[in-house]
């Protein structure tokens, strides 16, 4: 009986740790989109953006973005990886490059 409380505690302590690292990866997120966004930054716009975008991206996009998205856990997680600062700098560079085309 003893061994079966024991992997109960530690499915409940597994649990735990699970919630807390969705809730730092959540507030990451807010704090990244918060930034990016600035005073325009509403959880609304975000889910407006995300959904118009995603809905009219090409597959070559999308896989573009589900690499940002592993590198993403990673860095929240506090394992940052050479990967994450190449995706980092790809990022930015896109972001410049957003900027450019909008100032045009």
């Amino acid at each position: 009986m003893d061994r079966l409380q024991q992997l109960e505690q530690k499915i409940a302590d597994l649990k735990r740790k699970k919630e807390k690292l969705q809730l730092k990866s959540a507030e990451e997120l807010w704090r990244k989109l918060s930034t990016l966004l600035g005073e325009e930054f509403s959880p609304e716009m975000v889910v407006g953006l995300v959904a118009h975008t995603w809905e009219n991206s090409k597959a070559e996009e999308r896989k573009t973005w589900r690499a940002y998205g592993e590198t993403f856990f990673r860095e929240t997680s506090g394992k940052r990886s050479k990967k994450t600062a190449t995706t980092d700098q790809q990022t930015g560079a896109t972001k410049n490059a957003d900027k450019t085309q909008h100032a045009a």
